[in-house]
C-alpha cells in the first residue's frame, strides 16, 4: 500500500526531466543550458511591492554605469512580476553588468541577473531580423 505509492513517487534521475508520451516512450527534455551572451539582462528576484516605473527607473540608475541602456522592461503582471529585462547597446556591457551585479542587494533583495534566453525586439529591429509575433487574442466573456 503506502510504501508503494511513495516509491512510485520517486523516478530515477534519468526520468525526471522528461515526458512520457501516450505511446509509453520516454524523450529527454534538453538539459538546462546556459543563454548565450546577447545585449539583454534577464533580472529576476526582485521586489514585487516596487511600483514598476520606480523599478525601471532605478534599474536604469544603477545600470547605466555599465554601458547606454536602450530599453527597461518590467511588467505587473502576475507571471512577470519581480522579473524586468534591461536591454544594452553592446554585449559587452550586458556581460560587465551580469558579472558584477549578480547578487547585488536592490530593494533589500539580492537579484540574479543573467542573459535573456532570447533576442530582444529593439536588438532584432536594429539588425534586421525582427518577425512580429502574433497578437494574442483574450475570449470574451
Amino acid at each position: 500500500g503506502r510504501v508503494n505509492e511513495v516509491r512510485g513517487c520517486l523516478k530515477a534521475p534519468e526520468e525526471r526531466n522528461s515526458h512520457t508520451h501516450q505511446e509509453g516512450t520516454i524523450i529527454m527534455a534538453a538539459p538546462n543550458t546556459l543563454p548565450l551572451p546577447n545585449n539583454t539582462v534577464y533580472v529576476n528576484n526582485l521586489n514585487e511591492k516596487v511600483k514598476i516605473v520606480e523599478l525601471q527607473k532605478a534599474l536604469t540608475h544603477v545600470f547605466t554605469q555599465f554601458g547606454n541602456i536602450l530599453e527597461v522592461q518590467a511588467s505587473k503582471a502576475l507571471k512577470k512580476r519581480g522579473q524586468a529585462w534591461v536591454v544594452f547597446d553592446s554585449k559587452e556591457s550586458a556581460e560587465k553588468c551580469i558579472k558584477e551585479m549578480n547578487g547585488f542587494n536592490f530593494y533589500d533583495k539580492p537579484m540574479r541577473c543573467n542573459f535573456a534566453k532570447s533576442k530582444s525586439d529593439i536588438i532584432a529591429k536594429r539588425d534586421g531580423s525582427y518577425v512580429a509575433r502574433p497578437k494574442k487574442t483574450h475570449a470574451k466573456q
